[in-house]
């Protein structure tokens, strides 16, 4: 029998899918998986790594973060890879704060994609973005075709032009359902929000705990039923992201699975594990939307997690400097968003797998597969079988990171989760074949990210 050759070959390495994990070797040619199996014998390849002792999972979809920011699409995607991240699907849209110099989705999105074919280092899709002074529909059918199958709005933000109201709302997702499009919603009342921002901003002074009294558990429970309400109206696929609060599990929950639509939660590292103490503590530096809230809306995404409620683990890395987040009045006045991407994988694993919330597979359904078959990026993505891109992240289970400022290599300065330890830490990322981060370094570089048009999602 004659040797078989492959460009890359992962030997004695633990393969963890969905569906379980086993031993098995790795042969990739071409930036493709060409072979699983165990003990492969007769082969040779230009580089052979030992993953003995490790984990080889799919390389991690992040299926939400804005790379806007002082982390550009350059850096997020830097950030990322050092956590394990190979694909990004970014939100785009024509926000002025974003710097598109563009008036419309489509021409965002067009805008977007030159830069992300030079600047980011890791593979990217793109879910569309909504804003108030924008006519999205009859721009719906172009942007399907350009792969962008998921289109983002919001029911908060009103003084910032970015609110839709539930008719408008309807309308969109009216036209989604007709293109074979996903809608996504960021629910939260946003006139009560309006309100009560209103109000507790004119009080003195304003202490750090005013963010979560604006933004109340009911008002973002009352918004994702509602947002489901309004979806099962015209039988539009719905995506409702950063799911932070327990009662809006509670709410989907008789829901999920008995509806004629399919419908899609996330939740994120940051509600997961963290509480309003640090917000109380840090102030604007943890200030996102929702809010973090308490232990046992952590609990409840846990159990969400474990039991097939809550499908999707995304960033919403959104990274701002520490000095432009403190340069506000008071913490209602201060700008949202945290960065989060580099620990998407190192604080699911620690918290959740090392501490039994959830399997080692139900990590890979939720980073990995789940993202890429709902934003149509499967099986070219999220899977480790023949024919997949040889997206890899080797993985010691036994890695210690302390999670600092001086640590990570987002540009915001800060770290939302300073001073945690985490147990487990890539130790190779690998995209299309191509070693992109190893033990630590960075050897990708911009230019080497692909754009991902979605196709065929496993909900169409």
């Amino acid at each position: 029998m004659s040797e078989k050759s492959f460009d890359l070959f992962i030997r004695d390495g633990k393969v963890v899918s969905g569906r379980g994990i086993e031993p098995a070797d790795i042969g990739i040619t071409n930036g493709k998986i060409e072979m699983v199996a165990s003990k492969l014998a007769d082969t040779s390849a230009a580089r052979v790594i030992d993953a003995s002792g490790k984990l080889v999972l799919p390389g991690i979809i992040d299926a939400h973060n804005h790379p806007f920011y002082d982390d550009n699409l350059e850096g997020t995607s830097i950030s990322g890879v050092h956590g394990g991240v190979t694909t990004l699907v970014a939100f785009v849209g024509p926000n002025p704060a974003w710097g598109l110099q563009a008036t419309t989705l489509t021409e965002s999105v067009k805008s977007f994609l030159e830069q992300g074919e030079t600047k980011s280092v890791t593979d990217f899709g793109v879910h569309g973005v909504v804003i108030g002074h924008d006519d999205v529909v009859p721009q719906i059918p172009t942007l399907v075709e350009m792969g962008i199958l998921s289109i983002k709005f919001f029911m908060a933000y009103k003084k910032r032009g970015m609110m839709l109201d539930d008719d408008q709302i309807l309308r969109v997702m009216d036209a989604l359902a007709s293109n074979g499009a996903l809608a996504m919603v960021h629910a939260e009342n946003g006139l009560a929000l309006d309100y009560l921002t209103d109000k507790l901003s004119a009080q003195s002074p304003v202490e750090n705990d005013a963010h979560i009294r604006v933004h109340r558990d009911l008002l973002e429970a009352e918004a994702m039923f509602r947002a489901v309400a309004l979806a099962e109206s015209v039988g539009c696929p719905l995506y409702i992201p950063h799911v932070a609060v327990k009662e809006g599990v509670e709410a989907i929950r008789p829901l999920k699975g008995s509806l004629s639509f399919p419908l899609f939660l996330e939740t994120c590292p940051q509600y997961l594990v963290l509480t309003n103490e640090e917000v109380l503590r840090r102030g604007p530096l943890a200030k996102v939307a929702p809010p973090i809230r308490e232990r046992h809306d952590n609990d409840a995404l846990w159990d969400g997690l474990r039991d097939g409620i809550v499908d999707v683990i995304g960033s919403d890395h959104a990274a701002i400097k520490s000095e432009k987040k403190m340069q506000c009045n008071h913490i209602l006045d201060a700008r949202f968003g945290a960065p989060s991407i580099e620990y998407l994988l190192t604080m699911t694993y620690s918290e959740g797998v090392r501490k039994g919330r959830m399997s080692l597979e139900r990590l890979v359904q939720v980073l990995c597969e789940n993202p890429a078959k709902i934003f149509g990026l499967y099986p070219r993505k999220g899977t480790i079988a023949p024919g997949a891109d040889a997206d890899l992240v080797v993985f010691d289970p036994e890695a210690r990171q302390l999670c600092t400022a001086e640590t990570t290599h987002s540009r915001s300065g800060y770290c939302v989760f300073e001073g945690m330890e985490t147990v487990g830490a890539p130790t190779l990322v690998m995209q299309r074949g191509k070693v992109l981060v190893e033990n630590g370094t960075l050897m990708g570089k911009p230019g080497d990210g692909k754009y991902l048009p979605g196709l065929n999602p496993v909900w169409a």
